[in-house]
C-alpha cells in the first residue's frame, strides 16, 4: 500500500507520496536509513525490469525526490553529507560501493570486486571517516563472506570478521561510539536461514576487531530482515519474521486453471515439503526437517500423521517415483548447503519398504525427475564446476548415469 511514516511520541501515522513521474513498483519501494536530523530519510524504489534507484524522503511534506539512477542507497553518514550506495548488477547484490553527497552530487567509487564478489548492506564509523561492508566472494569450492572496513581515502580494507553465516543479502549492521558494532548473522545448519544479534568491537580510527563476537539474541525459528537503531545507540528496531512451509492438498478443476478446496495436510510446526504421489495416488511424498536433518515422510490423505520412509544422518530431499512407480529416488547429501562442487548422491528405496540403496553420485546434483511408464526416461541436473551451466543427463536405476541431453547457460 504504499511507504508510511508512524511518529513513536502520539502514535500518528503519515502516507508518504509517492513520486512524480513514473513510480517505483510498490512491492519494491522501502526505506533505508535516516538523515541525522531526522526530518528526512533515504529511500530505495525498483521500477519495473531496472535496478534499483536512491531517493530522499522528507516527512516535512511534497514528494519524495530522485538522487540517482542504478543506487540502491544504504546509509547517510554521521554529519549527513554523505550517502554509501551500491551500484551496478551483481549475482548477489551490487558490484561496487560508490559515495555521493546529500543531494546527488559528486558520486565517486570506494570498493570494487571481481565479477565473482558481490556487496551488500554499508554502516559508516561514528565519526565519518571509514565504511563498513558486506563482501560476498564466490570460490571454486566454497563461499566467502566477510565484513570489512575503508576510509574514504580507498586505503586497503581492514577485515572486522570472516564467517560463512553472513552469507546472505540480508545481513544487517549498525557502529556505534564507543566501538559498538550489532549485526545480523545466520544461524548454523540445519537452522541456516534463522538469524540472530550478534555485537563485536571495533577500533574506530583503524576498523580492526578489537573483541571476539558475542550473542545477544537467541531467538528461535526468527528470521531477521531489518535492523535499525537510534542515534545514540539506546534502542533497536528489528523486523522478526518466522516462517513455515507446510503440504497441501486440493482438487483441480475440470479447465485445469484452478484449484478447489485446497487444505492443509501437514499438522506440524516444521518444514514440509511436497515432492510426488505415491503410485495409488492416496498419499503424498515429502521432504521435513522435523527430525533435525531433511528425511523424506508419506502421509495418507485421510490421516493427520506422516509415516518415515528414509531416515538417517544425511540430507534427503526432492523425492520421486521411478517410472513404474515400484522405486522412490530421492537426493542425498551430507551437508543441507550444496553447491557446484558438494558430492550428492542419486538413491532409491522399495516403495513397498527396505533400506535405501545407490544409484549414482555427481557435483553438486539439483534436480531430478521421472516420466511416468510406459516411458522409461529418467533425468537429473547438476551445475558445471564453475557454476555456469546446469547439465542435464539420464540416467537408469540399474546402470547409473546415462548420456547428456542438453545444457543451458546460468550467466
Amino acid at each position: 500500500m504504499g511507504m508510511h511514516l508512524k511518529l513513536i511520541q502520539t502514535g500518528e501515522t503519515l502516507n508518504i507520496p509517492q513520486p512524480e513521474g513514473p513510480a517505483p513498483d510498490r512491492a519494491a519501494w522501502w526505506p533505508n536509513g535516516w538523515f541525522p536530523d531526522g526530518t528526512k530519510f533515504i529511500a530505495a524504489g525498483v521500477e519495473a525490469s531496472q535496478r534499483p534507484s536512491a531517493w530522499v524522503v522528507s516527512v516535512m511534506g511534497g514528494p519524495p525526490r530522485k538522487l540517482r539512477d542504478d543506487a540502491d542507497p544504504w546509509a547517510v553518514s554521521p554529519d549527513g553529507t554523505l550517502i554509501a550506495f551500491g551500484t551496478g548488477l551483481s549475482f548477489t547484490r551490487s558490484r561496487e560501493i560508490w559515495v555521493m553527497g546529500a543531494q546527488g552530487e559528486e558520486p565517486r567509487r570506494l570498493v570494487s570486486g571481481s565479477e565473482d564478489d558481490g556487496f551488500f548492506s554499508t554502516a559508516w564509523s561514528p565519526d565519518g571517516q571509514r565504511v563498513a561492508y558486506a563482501r560476498f566472494h564466490r570460490a571454486r569450492d566454497r563461499r566467502e563472506c566477510s565484513i570489512e572496513t575503508r576510509d574514504l581515502k580507498g586505503s586497503q580494507p581492514t577485515l572486522i570478521l570472516s564467517d560463512p553465516r553472513l552469507c546472505h543479502s540480508t545481513i544487517k549492521f549498525l557502529w556505534y561510539a564507543g566501538g559498538r558494532f550489532i549485526y545480523t548473522m545466520l544461524e548454523p545448519e540445519p537452522k541456516q536461514e534463522e538469524k540472530n544479534l550478534w555485537e563485536i568491537r571495533v577500533d574506530t580510527r583503524t576498523g580492526q576487531a578489537l573483541s571476539k563476537p558475542r550473542r545477544l539474541t537467541n531467538w528461535a525459528e526468527v528470521v531477521l530482515l531489518g535492523l535499525s537503531g537510534t542515534s545514540d545507540g539506546k534502542q533497536l528496531a528489528v523486523s522478526k519474521t518466522t516462517e513455515e512451509a507446510d503440504v497441501y492438498v486440493g482438487e483441480l478443476e475440470a479447465s485445469g486453471h484452478g484449484l478447489k478446496q485446497p487444505r492443509r495436510l501437514t499438522l506440524d510446526e516444521h518444514n514440509d515439503y511436497p515432492g510426488a504421489w505415491m503410485p495409488d495416488n492416496k498419499a503424498v511424498l515429502f521432504w521435513s526437517d522435523r527430525n533435525g536433518t531433511w528425511d523424506i515422510f508419506k502421509q495418507a490423505l485421510d490421516q493427520e500423521a506422516a509415516e518415515l520412509v528414509v531416515t538417517g544422518p544425511d540430507y534427503k530431499e526432492k523425492p520421486v517415483l521411478s517410472p513404474d512407480g515400484s522405486w522412490i529416488l530421492y537426493l542425498s547429501s551430507a551437508t543441507a548447503q550444496v553447491n557446484a562442487t558438494t558430492p550428492v548422491r542419486i538413491m532409491r528405496v522399495p516403495t513397498s519398504g527396505g533400506p535405501p540403496q545407490l544409484v549414482l553420485e555427481g557435483r553438486g546434483i539439483n534436480g531430478l525427475s521421472c516420466a511416468r511408464s510406459p516411458a522409461t526416461l529418467c533425468v537429473f541436473s547438476e551445475p558445471t564446476s564453475d557454476d555456469r551451466q546446469l547439465i542435464f543427463s539420464a540416467f537408469d536405476l540399474v546402470h547409473g548415469r546415462g548420456r547428456e541431453l542438453t545444457r543451458i547457460n546460468l550467466r
